[in-house]
C-alpha cells in the first residue's frame, strides 16, 4: 500500500505524474486529482478537500499532500487527519509552484502585477470551458443553475433571448471583455518536458496579441513540486499540520500555521 496520499489540482497532473514516475514514487503516493473548475467556488473547494482527507484516516498514511496553495482561502480551517499530517507549499496558489517558488513569483509580480499567467494545464483542462472566449480567470458571473461557468457562446445565448440582440453585445463587452484591460502582458510557463510547448506558446502569443498584451515564454522550476512529493519539506517553504491540527491562514509571508485541536 502507498505511504502517502497525494491530493492535487487537476491543472498540474501531467507535471506530477512526470515527476512521480521519474523519481520512482509509483508505489510510494497515492495520487487523486480535483476538478480545475472548484476554484471557481472555493467554497465546494473546501469541502470536497476536507472529505477526501477524511477519507484518509485509518489508511495507514503517513502524510496527506496537498498540491494547492491559499486559493482563495480555499484551504483554510482543514484539519490534518488524527493519525496522518498534512502537507502543502507555502504558496498563495499554483503559479509560485510553477515557477519554483514564493519568492520568484513575487518577484514577478512587483516587476509586473498586470501580468496573466498561461501553462499547459491551464490551456488544456479548463473542464470543457473554452478559455480562449473569455479567459482563464477572468469572473464574469456567468453561470448556469448547477453552477457550471458557462462559456462566452453560452452567455451570449442567454444575454440575447433575455434582453436582445444589440443589448447582448454591449453586455459582453463590458461584463465579459473588460477584464482584459487590467492586464499588460501574458506569460507562457513553458514546461521542457511537454512535446506539445511550441503549439501552445504560439496559441498564447496569438491571444497577447488579440488581447493588446505583451508575450513572454518563462521557464517552468518544478523543484517546489518534487519537494513535496519526495518529503524535502524544509519549514520555510512547506507547512506541515500535526494529526489533530487546523490549517489556518497566517495573513504574513509564511502564508500558513496551525492551530491545536480546540484552537
Amino acid at each position: 500500500m502507498a505511504s502517502r496520499k497525494l491530493l492535487s489540482c487537476e491543472v498540474m497532473r501531467d507535471e506530477v505524474e512526470w515527476l512521480i514516475g521519474r523519481a520512482g514514487l509509483g508505489d510510494g503516493i497515492d495520487a487523486e486529482f480535483l476538478e480545475m473548475g472548484l476554484h471557481q467556488h472555493p467554497e465546494r473547494l473546501n469541502a470536497e478537500l476536507e472529505r477526501r482527507i477524511g477519507a484518509c484516516e485509518g489508511m495507514g498514511y503517513d502524510a496527506v499532500l496537498l498540491m494547492f496553495g491559499l486559493c482563495s482561502n480555499a484551504v483554510t480551517g482543514l484539519w490534518a487527519p488524527a493519525d496522518s499530517r498534512l502537507v502543502l507549499p507555502r504558496v498563495h496558489d499554483c503559479i509560485s509552484v510553477y515557477l519554483g517558488s514564493t519568492r520568484r513569483f513575487m518577484a514577478e509580480h512587483a516587476a509586473e502585477p498586470g501580468t496573466y499567467w498561461f501553462s499547459r494545464g491551464f490551456l488544456h483542462r479548463s473542464d470543457g470551458v473554452a478559455w480562449e472566449a473569455g479567459g482563464l480567470g477572468a469572473d464574469f458571473g456567468g453561470t448556469d443553475e448547477a453552477g457550471r461557468r458557462l462559456s462566452v457562446p453560452e452567455l451570449r445565448a442567454r444575454y440575447v433571448q433575455e434582453y436582445g440582440e444589440d443589448n447582448a453585445e454591449y453586455l459582453i463587452e463590458v461584463l465579459v471583455d473588460s477584464w482584459k484591460a487590467n492586464y499588460k502582458r501574458a506569460v507562457y510557463l513553458e514546461w521542457s518536458e511537454y512535446p506539445g510547448r511550441a503549439a501552445d506558446r504560439d496559441t498564447v502569443r496569438r491571444h497577447a496579441d488579440r488581447s493588446g498584451w505583451e508575450f513572454h515564454a518563462m521557464p517552468v522550476d518544478l523543484r517546489l513540486l518534487e519537494a513535496l512529493l519526495t518529503g524535502c519539506w524544509s519549514p520555510e517553504e512547506f507547512m506541515v499540520v500535526g494529526p489533530g491540527e487546523r490549517l489556518i491562514a497566517s495573513n504574513d509571508e509564511r502564508i500558513f500555521c496551525a492551530a491545536p485541536d480546540g484552537g
